[in-house]
């Protein structure tokens, strides 16, 4: 998907939480999104940025349009990770680029290698 589509669609994704709140409840906690009203959005991605992030190796994630998705934040498809079934579930799991992705991520300061994940809220 080229840069004008992902960023009218991210647009129009933000126009949808005006109203409500999609923060995930978990033990009692709200963890915070990209789209959350609730927080200071650039706060918690400054204070979060140097951490490791495990949210790739956890599920695999494919959206309406068949795309794999790095992770529940990444709704616009942010990394080209390419489309089901044209790559299969095996084949994106274990590919290079899901990999090398996940990787950077686990280490401390891994965040900082990808914007996205640079401006995530997310601890």
């Amino acid at each position: 998907m080229d840069e004008p589509i992902k960023s009218k669609r991210k647009a129009w994704i933000e126009t949808l939480f005006t109203k409500t709140h999609p923060e995930v409840l978990t033990y009692t906690e709200h963890i915070a999104t990209h789209f959350s009203p609730k927080f200071d959005i650039k706060a918690l991605a400054d204070v979060h940025r140097g951490r490791s992030c495990s949210e790739a190796e956890m599920r695999v994630i494919i959206n309406h349009r068949r795309q794999f998705l790095l992770c529940c934040e990444d709704v616009v498809g942010n990394y080209d990770l390419g489309y089901f079934p044209d790559i299969g579930i095996e084949e994106f799991w274990f590919g290079e680029k899901h990999n090398k992705i996940a990787m950077d991520l686990r280490n401390a300061g891994g965040r900082l290698k990808y914007s996205y994940c640079s401006s995530c809220p997310r601890q």
